[in-house]
């Protein structure tokens, strides 16, 4: 070591005097040419001196000689050779002067250069300090090499042991992929056996229902022949005359003469034409038929096409040159009879189209929706020019007059309505012993025929609005003979009416106020079925992300805080629940979506709020769209992280964006699918892979758990907001609750603390616990990735598969949830097209454009954290918390709230909970995208205190009594605080 310290010093020595000759080598010339000129200098002098010497020599002899009186030519000569000496020491003077100023010159050069090599000296000595302790940093640097020199040594040998372990777990992953390989051929195995057991249910059940319906129509069959051969009632001369149409010549049919398959699956509806021998027949095939029956057999006409669902009902216009076809896709379709070619599709209700007629002429339409409304149309501005709220589901409607001016509706709620359409309201109301299914006007409009579920038929005098009762069908002659409450009884002749619908046998369902029993449903669904589709609406990238908000909440209150929010969810969810129930009892209606609930209860409720009725549905759409909305951005941002950290891992670094971009175009193809059914092998693969997804990330997330001090038990109170918008994000599934109870087989068995509900939201909650609290305590701090996928080892293959998969899984979830938002949004788009082709085109075009939306957020905010918080605590909040309990008081008030308005206070402390966390949720969310440096919720705290502080100093209080320990000087800065108080005041 001593040895290379000195050759390291004089390396160094010699360069600087090299450095040294190469500086001084440029006045090496100055320096010699100043020698010889002092040299000169020398010599000149000593040559003076003789000449001078010589001179006073030569003087002296002259005076001697200028004395005497002879002269000589040697003399003169003597004279001449002093001139010539004289000249010459001139000379040699004038050069001596000027030697002497090129002298002075030289030594003032020579001083400069004095004073440039003093400076060069005293950097070099700079230098040897400088030199002496970089060898110091030298001596240390070569000790710690000697250091890292060892330690790279053991890693090495570290190494090399994990070499070794990491090809004996490839062996083991080896055989386990083989494993796994046969059991995925095993349950592939399994799913067709499945598919094809349940295929042969179906078919199964499929005969037996077939069955069940010839035995049923044979039931019925006989039902009608044993009536018609039965004489009951009095004699036709026994009755007053005058009392009403006659039944005379007429014969009621005991079977069926003719029968024609008209469509593919049922007739929903039958019109004659007014004017030819047409008739017009909708079915569950989306078409409209005509048929000539002028020649005794069905001579098909025509289809009409256009609708996207079946056709529920059809009229004529009192010249037969239009027809009108009304369907359940809750529009309304105009075709002219002449060259059937679609010409007006009226779109506006929520609901399903039941019935349609025209008003007198032809250029105005009335239609009745399930939506609870009726609506009436101008087909000239191809617009709705009124609406009116009916209170229940419309199921049938004629109209009176030839102006159309009169309107009478049947509904769910068991009631007829008569309506002006010159009024706003309803001029009558009528109420029969059961839901009313059909309506039909005698040829004079003196009588209403109305078609009633408690198995009875109903004939109402429209000149005194009374009942006809107790009809009774007799055989010779055929005809029906009825009672009257005027103590009266009268004959009728089948003659007078165009149509009539009797239903006898058996109703199809008992007469029940409980809105869960009057449902009739094509596929209700087990409990079973229930609860799986309950926690697949529930889980979803949610449950991913609850490490994140463990970490923003600490252990401990995250552990307590996510049971408490499972806990007044679900409680928010009951409550939806119950406010659906006793809104179908006040409406009628058998079933009520989230909008239709929030509508009803304003209609239903106070009369202050009930003009409100139709903002409140439209909020509730707005939150709806933006929250599935967000979650089709999380998605979005889901899927480009977890690709993105694959392909980094054995590729190359590519920024995110890039994989947000190369996602959109298969997400656009993706969506362009219009039917969900297509889509329902995808949906299954993406629920098979989210669950393996699951397993596999506990597998990871048990191994090698470190100690619970490891993490933080309470984490600083300004990240609560972040934990909030997390967690509500997570129970995402309010928007589901009201579909699955109301398709449910057993929908009492939702409710319940046993029901499905609970139990289901049970394991919700456990899951998302589970996931949180070990997730946050196997990586901590790192959890901030927003999903615990992203955590899982990069150099696995097994966890790199994960994460793939539950990419794939997720991107094939999309569908699903812009289904929702598409579906609100599209009918506003849809009334401004009017041509079949126009309406594909803009829906291609509107698909893509909100596709293109959630894309622009995805890479305006690539945070997924931060984007899965600000969804939950802007939208989820707002749909969870705060609109169910709102819902509930206005539903109950003023007189069912309970005892001493219990309900009331519960709600309202719900309410500004979710208030609360609305606005701080969605606040710091959105300060953690601008800024995820910044302390906002501190910031926000602050502000707050400062607004009320200068409230107070207004009012004329003293400062110590509001908070005598804040410092004003240095939190915040005056400059704030004058800021905040001019922006108050001014």
């Amino acid at each position: 070591m001593a040895k290379q310290s000195i050759n390291w010093r004089d390396d160094i020595l010699q360069q600087l005097q090299d450095r040294n000759q190469k500086q001084t080598k440029s006045y090496q010339d100055l320096i010699v040419q100043h020698n010889r000129l002092f040299e000169n200098y020398n010599t000149l002098y000593s040559e003076n001196l003789h000449l001078n010497i010589l001179n006073e020599k030569l003087k002296s002899e002259g005076k001697g000689g200028l004395g005497s009186n002879s002269s000589s030519l040697g003399d003169i000569r003597h004279q001449e050779r002093i001139q010539q000496l004289e000249q010459k020491l001139l000379a040699q003077a004038e050069e001596l002067a000027e030697l002497h100023k090129r002298k002075g010159e030289n030594a003032q050069q020579i001083i400069d250069l004095n004073v440039a090599l003093q400076e060069k000296d005293r950097q070099i000595a700079t230098r040897d300090v400088g030199l002496a302790d970089s060898s110091a940093k030298i001596i240390s640097l070569q000790a710690e090499v000697e250091m890292l020199t060892k330690s790279n040594k053991e890693l090495k040998y570290l190494n090399d042991t994990l070499r070794d372990e990491h090809q004996a777990l490839q062996l083991a992953f080896a055989s386990l992929e083989d494993k796994l390989r046969k059991l995925q051929d095993e349950n592939r195995q399994l799913i067709e056996r499945l598919i094809k057991y349940k295929a042969k249910d179906a078919d199964r059940m499929n005969e037996e229902n077939d069955n069940f319906l010839k035995k049923r129509y044979a039931k019925m069959q006989k039902e009608i022949e044993e009536a018609c051969r039965d004489t009951r009632g009095n004699s036709p001369e026994e009755l007053t005359e005058g009392m009403g149409p006659l039944y005379h010549q007429s014969s009621l049919p005991s079977k069926v003469n003719v029968k024609y398959d008209a469509h593919e699956g049922e007739v929903s509806a039958v019109k004659w034409s007014p004017v030819d021998r047409i008739l017009a027949t909708g079915g569950a095939d989306r078409k409209l038929k005509l048929w000539d029956i002028t020649k005794g057999t069905f001579e098909n006409k025509g289809t009409l096409v256009g609708s996207n669902a079946g056709v529920m009902a059809v009229d004529f216009d009192s010249s037969g040159s239009l027809i009108l076809g009304a369907s359940n896709d809750y529009a309304t379709r105009v075709w002219t009879v002449a060259d059937q070619r679609l010409r007006h599709t009226l779109t506006g209700h929520s609901g399903k189209v039941m019935a349609a007629k025209f008003l007198g002429e032809a250029s105005k339409v009335v239609t009745g929706s399930h939506d609870r409304t009726l609506k009436i149309w101008d087909l000239r501005s191809r617009a709705c020019i009124e609406t009116k709220f009916a209170g229940s589901s419309c199921n049938d409607l004629v109209t009176v007059d030839s102006a159309g001016s009169i309107i009478i509706s049947g509904h769910f709620d068991k009631s007829i309505r008569f309506w002006d359409s010159r009024s706003e309201s309803s001029a009558n109301n009528v109420l029969l012993n059961g839901k009313v299914t059909s309506l039909d006007l005698t040829r004079d409009a003196k009588y209403l025929v109305c078609c009633v579920r408690d198995d009875t038929l109903k004939l109402l005098d429209l000149r005194m609005n009374q009942q006809e009762t107790r009809p009774i069908l007799s055989r010779s002659p055929p005809a029906a003979t009825h009672g009257k409450n005027d103590e009266k009884q009268h004959l009728l002749d089948n003659s007078a009416m165009d149509s009539a619908v009797v239903q006898l046998g058996s109703s199809a369902g008992s007469p029940s106020d409980d809105p869960m029993h009057n449902r009739n449903l094509e596929h209700p669904t087990s409990n079973f079925d229930t609860m799986i589709h309950l926690l697949k609406g529930n889980i979803g990238t949610g449950i991913l992300a609850m490490p994140d908000a463990f970490m923003n909440a600490g252990w401990v209150v995250g552990l307590f805080g996510t049971m408490c929010m499972g806990v007044i969810c679900t409680h928010c969810m009951h409550i939806l629940v119950g406010s659906s129930h006793e809104l179908c009892r006040r409406t009628g209606a058998s079933s009520l979506s989230f909008p239709d609930v929030a509508e009803s209860a304003l209609r239903t409720g106070p009369k202050p709020l009930q003009k409100y009725a139709s903002y409140a549905r439209t909020a509730i759409n707005i939150f709806l769209c933006i929250t599935q909305m967000g979650f089709c951005c999380v998605y979005f941002v889901f899927v480009a992280a977890n690709v993105h950290d694959v392909v980094k891992h054995y590729y190359m670094d590519i920024p995110v964006h890039w994989y947000l971009l190369a996602a959109l175009a298969p997400m656009i193809l993706l969506n362009w699918v219009k039917n969900l059914k297509y889509l329902t092998p995808a949906s299954l693969f993406a629920s098979v892979v989210t669950i393996a997804g699951l397993v596999v990330t506990f597998y990871y997330m048990f191994q090698d758990l470190p100690n619970i001090s490891s993490i933080k038990a309470f984490a600083d109170w300004s990240r609560l907001p972040l934990y909030f918008g997390t967690a509500i994000y997570a129970f995402e599934g309010i928007g589901v609750i009201l579909p699955l109870e109301n398709n449910m087989k057993n929908p009492q068995d939702f409710g319940g603390w046993n029901g499905v509900l609970n139990t289901g939201m049970i394991i919700v909650a456990s899951l998302y616990t589970s996931v949180g609290f070990f997730g946050y305590l196997k990586y901590g701090e790192r959890a901030v990735e927003g999903s615990v996928t992203l955590l899982l080892p990069t150099d696995e293959v097994l966890a790199q598969s994960v994460r793939v998969l539950m990419a794939v899984a997720i991107f094939l979830s999309y569908p699903l949830q812009f289904y929702v938002p598409f579906s609100i949004i599209w009918p506003t788009i849809d009334n401004h097209f009017h041509t079949e082709k126009s309406k594909e085109i803009a829906e291609y075009v509107s698909r893509t454009a909100l596709v293109l939306v959630t894309f622009i957020f995805a890479v305006a905010i690539p945070n997924l954290g931060a984007v899965i918080s600000l969804v939950g605590a802007f939208s989820s909040s707002a749909l969870a918390l705060i609109f169910p309990p709102l819902i509930e008081i206005i539903t109950f008030w003023p007189d069912k709230l309970g005892r001493n308005n219990w309900l009331l206070w519960k709600d309202l402390c719900i309410v500004i909970f979710g208030v609360l966390g609305f606005v701080l949720g969605s606040y710091v969310s959105l300060m953690e995208i601008i800024n995820p440096d910044k302390k906002h919720f501190l910031v926000l705290c602050d502000d707050l205190f400062m607004y009320i502080y200068y409230f107070f100093v207004k009012q004329g209080f003293e400062v110590d009594l509001i908070w005598p320990n804040y410092n004003f000087e240095t939190k915040p800065s005056k400059l704030r605080l004058q800021r905040i108080f001019l922006s108050l005041y001014e």
